[in-house]
């Protein structure tokens, strides 16, 4: 083997330095977004009559600290919660969040279609597409 091919060794350090970034990365963005305050407020509820939407996309926070998470989100609704889970690469440091209908309060449109969903016990903003915000909060 010349010094110039990849071995096994330069292979398993490079998906060991990925893994811990992408964990990192994962990590960060939970913190950044608010994922993890939201978990603390609504956890895990069950979920055994919610109606899903699959590989959607919101945004998390503010304008300046926001976090998207474009097409990774799967998103139900029951009768009384909605949930928030993403997609499995995703989950790391995001478990499931259980937020209940009745606290969820809409707060106008934003640009481009999209509209923010206000958490009466958070200041963390939801904001998703028009439709998929009529389909969490029916109404207006």
């Amino acid at each position: 083997m010349s010094p110039n091919e990849p071995s096994f060794l330069s292979f398993l350090q490079f998906a060991f330095t990925f893994v811990v970034l992408w964990c990192l990365f994962l990590g960060a963005m939970s913190m950044i977004s608010g994922w993890r305050k939201l978990e603390s407020i609504y956890p895990k509820q069950p979920t055994n009559r919610a109606n899903w939407r699959y590989m959607c996309s919101g945004k998390l926070g503010g304008f300046f600290f926001n976090d998207s998470y474009q097409n990774c989100l799967n998103i139900g609704r029951d009768d009384h919660f909605l949930h928030l889970k993403p997609l499995l690469p995703f989950a790391l440091f995001h478990p499931q969040i259980s937020i209940p209908l009745n606290e969820i309060r809409r707060d106008g449109s934003v640009m481009l279609g999209r509209k923010r969903l206000r958490l009466t016990r958070s200041d963390i903003p939801l904001t998703n597409s028009g439709l998929l915000a009529d389909w969490i909060v029916p109404g207006d």
